[in-house]
């Protein structure tokens, strides 16, 4: 069809054939899970408005998502190309957003997680646009390329993430939990009220070069060489490295209180 397509059902959503539309797809189920029987592609159009009791779980052809999952369950979107979140709220579960392509959030939006949000595309660009919100019970991302992220809480990256490069931002802390690792080839720039990365049992931090900046307590554990850049600030540092600590000429370091490496 060329127009837009709207479903609904007050229990489950299964597409057994692909809903394709070069406008927009909305698909709501009140009060179970919108979900797939395997095909390659479920949904290809321009804009897609999910919004599930229990879950949902699509592979998508789109170029702008808006979701919602408003009971237990979690979210699930592989998407062929590059994907701009538009919104997205999992009241009581996980979210796992794959793109094929860049992924990025749009102006004025909110992304909320009540568990794990993981991320991956070539590019992931989240927290960037005006007026948007992000907050995550935990955060995994992985990019091909670089990666930029800024989040509005405290923020405790679990499982494996990577990128090229890395600018993390949040107004609360950013902290990593047991096992989880963190891998950036390039540049790291992290910027927190307080920072503690690689002080968990099992967890792993790599970083090319690191930068940051904090009013508060920055204490970060690296499982190679360090070499600090730029200008960083803290209330207190304790940087540990599993290699050579260094920096750069031009580097700057202050810090108000203690400091040991």
């Amino acid at each position: 069809t060329a127009g837009n397509i709207s479903l609904s059902a007050s229990a489950g959503l299964m597409l057994n054939e692909p809903v394709t539309t070069p406008g927009n797809v909305s698909l709501t189920s009140t009060a179970g899970v919108i979900g797939n029987s395997g095909a390659a592609v479920d949904v290809l159009a321009q804009d897609l408005i999910a919004t599930a009791a229990l879950g949902i779980d699509l592979d998508t052809s789109i170029t702008n998502a808006t979701l919602s999952n408003t009971g237990a369950g979690n979210v699930l979107i592989d998407e062929t190309n590059g994907l701009n979140l538009a919104g997205m709220n999992v009241a009581n579960g996980s979210a796992t957003i794959n793109a094929a392509g860049p992924l990025t959030n749009g102006t004025g939006s909110t992304l909320s997680v009540s568990g794990n949000a993981s991320f991956s595309g070539t590019t992931v660009t989240l927290g960037d646009q005006a007026g948007d919100n992000l907050s995550f019970g935990s955060l995994t991302f992985a990019s091909a390329g670089a990666a930029i992220i800024d989040l509005n809480n405290a923020t405790a990256l679990a499982g494996s993430s990577s990128a090229t490069s890395l600018i993390f931002t949040s107004t609360s802390t950013i902290n990593s939990v047991v096992g989880a690792s963190l891998n950036v080839s390039g540049a790291a720039v992290l910027n927190a009220p307080a920072i503690n990365l690689g002080n968990q049992a099992g967890d792993t931090i790599n970083f090319g070069t690191l930068n940051v900046t904090s009013s508060g307590a920055v204490s970060i554990a690296e499982d190679s060489s360090t070499q600090l850049v730029g200008t960083n600030t803290a209330a207190s540092l304790t940087v540990a490295s599993a290699g050579a600590l260094t920096t750069v000429p031009a580097t700057s370091i202050t810090v108000t209180g203690l400091s040991n490496f």
